[in-house]
This record gives structure tokens, sequence and C-alpha cells, in this order.
């Protein structure tokens, strides 16, 4: 189990957070993902209570098995199954044919709507667009990618750049840049916090 440094205004104080794993019953918990038809090609989402599933998991049902990280954003080819307790899963965006919420607490299970979202890449023709990367920890800074974006979006944009932030995403910071879109590859999440027109997350993109 990892242990997490928690990072706060006042630098005198240094917290760690150890995430306490949940004891349950493994053995009901593998015959209510087998009710729900695991296959191969599906997955099972731990979140940090129960990460000691994963190996067991893992052996008996041959399927994917992830261990959720800071950034939720999940894809799979099948059937994704979240084991959560609490309202864990709210936070996920999730591309899967169908998922399931499984309480490994209660043994209660729930769908997941899944919500995808999809922007038309033809709105960020003839504008100013800023690649946004974040290098703050847990946003998965991948400047390769950014690179790969801006040259893709190049194409129809009147300007692409990529713009480094080495902390939070801001509203104010993005306001002041004055570009006419905003493409974040950092965790969704930074999207949803921020209540501003045109800024959205690089794999909402669709051509």
């Amino acid at each position: 189990m990892k242990l997490h440094k928690l990072n706060f205004l006042d630098k005198s104080w240094n917290v760690l957070f150890y995430p306490i794993p949940i004891k349950v019953d493994k053995e009901a918990v593998l015959r209510k993902l087998k009710e729900l038809g695991i296959e191969k090609e599906d997955a099972v989402l731990l979140t940090e209570s129960f990460t000691y599933l994963e190996d067991f998991l893992r052996r008996e049902l041959g399927c994917i098995v992830l261990v959720a990280g800071g950034c939720c954003r999940i894809s799979v080819p099948g059937k994704l199954v979240v084991l959560a307790h609490g309202n864990f899963y709210k936070r996920l965006e999730v591309r899967a044919k169908t998922a399931y919420l499984l309480d490994p607490v209660t043994l209660e299970v729930c769908p997941i709507e899944l919500q995808e979202r999809k922007i038309p890449v033809e709105l960020l023709r003839g504008k100013w667009v800023a690649v946004v990367v974040c290098l703050k920890s847990g946003q998965a800074a991948d400047l390769e990618e950014a690179e790969r974006l801006q040259e893709k979006l190049a194409r129809i944009a009147a300007s692409v750049d990529i713009v480094v932030f080495r902390d939070n995403v801001t509203e104010e910071q993005l306001v002041n840049l004055g570009y006419d879109w905003y493409v974040l590859t950092c965790c969704p999440r930074v999207v949803d916090s921020l209540e501003l027109p045109r800024v959205v997350c690089a794999h909402w993109l669709e051509e």
C-alpha cells in the first residue's frame, strides 16, 4: 500500500495519507463478479481500499484488473466493474460497453451511466489554441503527446501553442492567456473544476 504526501500551504505541516484496506469476503465478491459475466476483454477497477484483491481476481477471472490512480479516465474494450465503497465512481470518466459499480462491503450492484463527451475538432478551425500541460504530481504530464496534438491541430487552427503549468491550472490564468480554445492533456477533473467555455480535454476531440 502506497503512502501519499499531502501538500499544504503551510509547509511546516508534514502529513502522510495512508489508505486503509477494507476487509471483505473475497469469495463473495468473486461470485458477484461471475454473475455479471466477466470475460477476458472486461475489466475490474479497484479503489485503493481493495487493492489487496488484485492478484486474486486476476488469477480467478483472467480479466483486466486495474488500480485507480489520481486521474481516473478508463477505457476498456468490454464491460467495466468498479469495486468501490461510497461515491468514488462518480468521479470517473469511463469508456466501456457497459459499466457497473459493485460495493464489496454490501455486495450491491448498480449500473453506471456512461456519459462520453465529444467535441468536433472542426470547432477549432481558424482559432487560437493553447494545448495545456500540467506538471503537478498526479496529472500524467506528457510533453510528447502535447507536441503530437499541436502538430495535428496546426492543420486547421490559426495558431497552436503549448502552455505548461507547474502547479494548478486556474480560470484566472487561462483567461489572462487570451486564447480562443484551451485543450487540456491533464486529468478530466481539472476541466470539471473550471467554469469556462471552450476548455476541453484532448481526448474529447473527434474528427
